[in-house]
């Protein structure tokens, strides 16, 4: 999975663009035309602690370009708050992850096929 990539000039950099076809112009169909259209959007997700404890069981957090996750900030009107994961009861690899979408859904859809028939 590729997304569009604007370059230093500001044009768009369309070399590694994939194709994407949208059946139905419904409201969801439009939305998404609209979303996959625009060359600068986030990937990412982010993970809590304990999802990442339940995904490791399930094999499916590896090769996906992980970061780990200590803490976030909730900015407003001039202000920040800094969130900490309470992770004292956790072992020490455990933390919020940060990951590209895509990597993963491909990582999940790897799994769901590995399966006996």
């Amino acid at each position: 999975e590729y997304c569009l990539n604007k370059t230093r000039n500001g044009k768009v950099d369309r070399r590694n663009a994939i194709e994407v076809i949208i059946v139905g112009a419904g409201v969801v169909g439009s939305a998404l035309a609209y979303t996959l259209g625009k060359p600068d959007r986030i990937v990412g997700e982010l993970l809590q602690p304990e999802g990442y404890l339940k995904l490791l069981e399930l094999d499916c957090v590896h090769k996906i370009d992980v970061q780990r996750v200590f803490s976030y900030v909730l900015y407003k009107n001039g202000k920040n708050t800094r969130l900490s994961y309470t992770l004292k009861h956790f072992q020490s690899d455990v933390a919020g992850r940060s990951f590209h979408n895509g990597r993963f859904i491909q990582r999940m859809r790897h799994k769901a096929v590995s399966l006996p028939k």
